[in-house]
């Protein structure tokens, strides 16, 4: 969801969450993935990073289907919503498994 309407990706475009602190999006299994970085505050209610220059938001993990929510521009969100209007952007994702 983006701004309160669904903002599905193409079939196939993956995100990857690393242990060292990179992600990975890819929109294409043909293309390059684009790389970027993440830093996580479990501390926060919700958890979540709220400082720095890139998209702050809140996240949450419930088995294999982790739950991000954040801004695109302005404060950190609080809740998991992303209201009609709103730069705010809800996303489950679904954890693939390690063959």
């Amino acid at each position: 969801m983006r701004g309160g309407k669904p903002q599905n990706p193409p079939a196939g475009t993956t995100l990857a969450f690393l242990a060292d602190g990179k992600v990975r999006f890819n929109e294409s299994a043909d293309g390059k993935p684009d790389e970027g970085s993440h830093k996580t505050d479990p501390t926060k209610s919700p958890a979540g990073r709220g400082q720095g220059r890139n998209a702050r938001g809140i996240y949450k993990i419930g088995g294999d289907t982790p739950t991000l929510c954040f801004s695109l521009r302005g404060e950190r969100p609080t809740e998991f919503a992303a209201s009609a209007g709103s730069e705010v952007m809800l996303v489950t994702c679904k954890r693939v498994k390690k063959e």
